[in-house]
């Protein structure tokens, strides 16, 4: 806004219209699990009747503004359907500013968003009257944004085609944008979306509304089942679980925030710049849907709520603050049956070929126009002051004293011949008049009870509906309860089966303990064992080294037997004296264990087979002595000394004999320990 514009606004009066609009075949609505059909759209239009004081003590000027509250069930919260007893009650003067505006009517509204919002945009209706400005600039000042930034305008406003879930199947998609309703059986609903995704053309794209209908799971199943190809031609579904979640945008296909910004805490409600924004001023309020779309104009998209054409012409303005590319979801109008003689509704300016479309210029036209024809309706109308009497807050006047329009019927003359005639025609003139605005009072009073029927009727069926959710909800509490109570008696038992696995692992830990300790011991004896086997190992091998020695001497001393005996003769007796029997050695320390002659004793082989041989034989010893010394005598008759020789000799080669037999004896008995 420009710095001129610096003031207050004096509230004069706010005069309330009740209107209602028939559709053109009943409209199925749903939202979660919950489903209505209406049939009608009533409202009530607020008109406010405003003086804007200057700052710099300028002469003031009037200006008016028409606002629309048209709650849709479902949507709106339940202080918006309650009957408007009393007239909103604003503040006398308001400042000039974006942020006294806002407080004003949200502290005037008591928690109903609808009238919030009607008082909203007739305030602003009025700011856009006396200032000249359009209604785009406006919006965009009551949104916070600066006038150097606002830019061109668009010149067209792009609108989405919209099928609902009824109308989906078989309807001819056309170029651009087109929004199908979905929400039903998640393969169903998948189906239907990749068939319509083949008669969008390569420029166009799909835009999905699930109304929070789905769970988690079924919202899962619903993109598994889509190719990549037809999830490349979805621009965003809207809501598509009954709680939302940013991370959905996993699933392979953007998201966009719908109702829950309603609900949100924060602004924005969502961070991340893949989240788009479906705004709905009627349910969100006009300056959080200008905030919007200033801050984050390329992401945002107008939705309408099945309302009249003039809440459709401030739409349309906000949306040519966005996105020149972006395709707003206006196109609700053609519901709605308004008379023809009012002049041209919005849907008639929406042109339909090919694309969508809107041009700015003519629906700010035909917004003054309505404006102007509510308004010259009501001046001429009395009877549509709502409530007459209801004084407004910090005025001090009411709402009758806003125009005083009144008849003053001329006094008849005392000479005028005609004046009984004329005094007759007057009274019924008045009569007639009265009958009239009875008649119309009565009209207004059958709309308002009519209103007040179909409020109690969405309210008792929406009774019903939390009923039948409270009812699905506790008898989930009680299954759920039985469920916590079988897990909670399945860990008491493996409770008490892992104490009892305790207390076998204790008794095993003690069994471990012990065996521990016995091998210990065992392993104790083992180390003393080995130590005296080494202790035995090296005495053996000592005595097998001296061994070792006396077979070497044994070896030479054969060698040097065998020498002597090529060249000498041994004499009978001295060959009597080798047949005789050896006589045992003494025992050694070695053989001491065997010497009882027993079948163990290594060199009781030796004796067996030297008597095999026929040593120490006594039939040999038999053979007459006389044969034996004449066949001695036939050979040559040795000398002396080699007789010697030969006798000491046969010592050595029978102490050899012996101990060979000893070292028979100690290898058997080396083998057997070892």
């Amino acid at each position: 806004m420009s710095s001129i514009h610096r003031g207050q606004l004096e509230v004069l009066s706010i005069q309330m219209r009740p209107f209602c609009l028939p559709l053109r075949r009943p409209l199925p609505l749903c939202r979660g699990n919950s489903k209505v059909e209406i049939t009608e759209r009533e409202g009530t239009y607020m008109i406010i009747n405003c003086r804007f004081h200057p700052a710099d003590g300028s002469a003031s000027c009037p200006c008016s503004g028409v606002g629309e509250s048209c709650p849709l069930p479902l949507f709106h919260p339940k202080p918006c359907f309650e009957p408007i007893v009393t007239t909103p009650t604003l503040p006398r003067f308001i400042d000039f500013a974006s942020d006294g505006i806002s407080e004003a009517c949200r502290a005037a509204c008591r928690g109903n968003i609808s009238v919030q919002g009607a008082l909203e945009m007739a305030l602003l209706g009025c700011i856009s009257d006396f200032t000249g400005k359009r209604p785009s600039e406006v919006l965009w000042w009551y949104g916070g944004g600066v006038a150097e930034d606002l830019g061109n305008l668009a010149r067209t406003v792009k609108i989405n085609q919209m099928f609902t879930r009824e109308e989906r199947t078989g309807a001819a998609l056309l170029r651009g944008c087109v929004k199908l309703k979905v929400g039903d059986d998640p393969i169903a609903d998948a189906k239907t979306v990749s068939s319509a995704a083949e008669g969008v053309s390569e420029s166009g794209c799909l835009r999905l509304d699930a109304n929070q209908s789905w769970t988690p799971d079924q919202y899962e199943l619903f993109t598994k089942s889509l190719s990549d190809v037809v999830k490349a031609k979805i621009e965003y579904i809207e809501e598509p679980t009954t709680v939302w979640c940013d991370d959905y945008i996993s699933f392979g296909i953007p998201t966009a925030m719908d109702e829950s910004l309603v609900t949100a805490t924060k602004f924005p409600a969502c961070g991340s710049p893949r989240v788009h924004f479906v705004l709905k001023p009627g349910v969100l309020g006009l300056r959080r849907a200008c905030q919007y779309v200033v801050r984050f104009g390329s992401r945002c998209c107008l939705s309408s709520m099945f309302e009249s054409s003039l809440s459709m012409y401030w739409y349309t303005a906000l949306a040519s603050l966005c996105d020149s590319q972006v395709y707003h979801g206006l196109s609700t109008s053609s519901w709605v049956l308004e008379e023809k003689e009012e002049g041209r509704s919005f849907d008639d300016l929406i042109k339909k070929d090919g694309l969508w479309l809107v041009d700015l210029d003519e629906s700010d036209e035909a917004l003054k126009a309505t404006a102007q024809r509510i308004l010259c309706s009501d001046r001429n109308d009395s009877t549509s002051v709502a409530h007459v009497g209801t004084p407004l807050v910090g005025s001090g006047i009411k709402a009758e004293q806003a125009y005083n329009v009144s008849y003053e019927a001329p006094t008849p003359g005392s000479g005028d011949a005609n004046s009984t005639a004329s005094g007759t025609d007057f009274t019924r003139q008045t009569e007639l008049e009265e009958l009239r605005k009875s008649r119309k009072r009565y009209r207004e009073e059958a709309i308002r009870l009519r209103a007040q029927v179909r409020d109690t009727t969405i309210r008792q069926g929406q009774l019903a509906q939390e009923a039948k959710f409270e009812e699905s909800a506790r008898r989930a509490a009680e299954r759920r309860a039985a469920e916590l109570h079988e897990e909670m008696k399945s860990l008491r038992m493996r409770a008490q089966e892992s104490r009892e696995e305790a207390i076998r692992s204790d008794r095993l830990r003690q069994e471990a303990v012990q065996e521990r300790d016995r091998c210990k011991e065992a392993n104790q004896s083992l180390i003393e064992y080995s130590r005296k086997l080494r202790t035995m190992v090296q005495e053996l091998r000592g005595k097998l080294k001296v061994n070792y020695a006396a077979l070497k001497a044994i070896q030479d001393a054969a060698d040097e037997l065998s020498l002597i005996t090529k060249n000498a003769a041994v004499s009978s007796s001295s060959v009597d004296d080798l047949m005789q029997p050896i006589p045992p050695s003494p025992p050694s320390p070695m053989t001491a264990g065997y010497s009882d002659g027993s079948a163990t004793d290594p060199g009781a082989d030796n004796v067996t087979s030297t008597e095999k041989r026929g040593i120490g034989d006594p039939s040999l010893a038999a053979e007459p002595q006389s044969k034996k010394m004449k066949q001695e005598d036939e050979l040559a008759r040795p000398c002396g000394c080699c007789q010697a020789s030969t006798n000491t000799s046969a010592g050595v080669l029978l102490t050899a004999v012996v101990s060979v037999v000893d070292v028979g004896r100690l290898r058997r008995m080396f083998i057997k320990r070892g």
